[in-house]
Parts: C-alpha cells; structure tokens; sequence
C-alpha cells in the first residue's frame, strides 16, 4: 500500500500542473488532461514512466524497490465521445502495452 501511495505522489506531483491524478482501482490510476493532445498527453506520459522507473522507492523491510509501469492513452473528442468508451478505449491500449513486453506507452489507434 505504501509503494501504490508513493507511486500515486509521484504521478500527482508530474501532472498537477495540466491534469488531474486518481487511483482508478487496484494497481491503476488515471489521469484526466483536459486542454491536451495526444502527443502533450504522451509527452507527460513518458515523464511519468520515464521518472518512476529510475526511482528507488522504499520496499519492503526497507529495501530499495523499483518499478515500471504501462500506459495507455486515449483522447476526447477524436476517439471517443462518451466517458465510458474512452476509458475502454485507454485499457485496450494499456493491455496492448503490456501485451507488447511492458514498461511502455501505447496511445489507441
């Protein structure tokens, strides 16, 4: 739990400026970039993949932990007009991501 927090500061704090950070459920989050493109989104993206893979968070028993993780974009108007269908549109395009080997981002086609 403590690791998921950490991971959850750290995407906060690289977007708070453009977006809106939220644990999604599980081991996912979302973030919402209203006023952004799809390459600004994936530009951010890549910041936040980028930072947290480099990252020695502190794991159990205090050993230093490191993580990557998988993104997947979708964008409002041009792929989906509805909430619903642009957050499906986004979780193809992150199993595609870690169909694809992981520790990457996919934007949907």
């Amino acid at each position: 739990d403590r690791l998921l927090a950490a991971i959850a500061d750290r995407i906060r704090s690289l977007s708070k400026d453009i977006g809106i950070a939220s644990r999604y459920g599980g081991e996912e989050f979302t973030v919402i970039l209203p006023n952004t493109n799809l390459e600004q989104a994936f530009e951010l993206a890549e910041t936040i993949r980028n930072s947290l893979e480099t990252q020695a968070f502190i794991g159990p028993q205090g050993r230093p932990a490191y993580v990557t993780i998988s993104l997947g974009l979708a964008s409002f108007p041009e792929q989906a007009q509805e909430t619903k269908s642009l957050i499906d549109i986004a979780d193809k395009a992150l199993y595609q991501a870690k169909k694809q080997g992981r520790n990457q981002t996919v934007k949907a086609k």
